[in-house]
């Protein structure tokens, strides 16, 4: 959406000899920039969540043991979910930005 609200500019800039990497690369970086933040906020909403919610799962399954995992676990899950998120957000802008910019 942002792509076709701007392809007066678009058009402008490669008349004047702008690259299409030039073109590209401030919807890339956007996309990037959403997927970041999309990714931390809902490992924010989750780690609440599961604040929230760990007490009473607790105790409604208290016969069961669960394995405990180590803080690295967690870790490299966070980091693999922020991971995902940016790429998500670079590819899906880049596969905007191919379709709505042909030259």
């Amino acid at each position: 959406m942002k792509v076709t609200s701007h392809r007066d500019e678009i058009r402008v800039s490669r008349l004047l000899g702008a690259s299409r990497y030039r073109v590209e690369k401030p919807f890339l970086s956007e996309g990037v920039i959403y997927g970041f933040f999309g990714a931390t906020l809902g490992l924010l909403i989750s780690f609440l969540l599961s604040l929230y919610f760990q007490g009473p799962l607790n105790r409604f399954f208290d016969p069961v043991k669960f394995i405990e995992s180590d803080p690295f676990f967690y870790l490299s899950v966070a980091a693999l979910e922020i991971i995902g998120g940016i790429l998500v957000g670079y590819f899906s802008s880049w596969l905007s930005v191919r379709r709505f910019i042909k030259f």
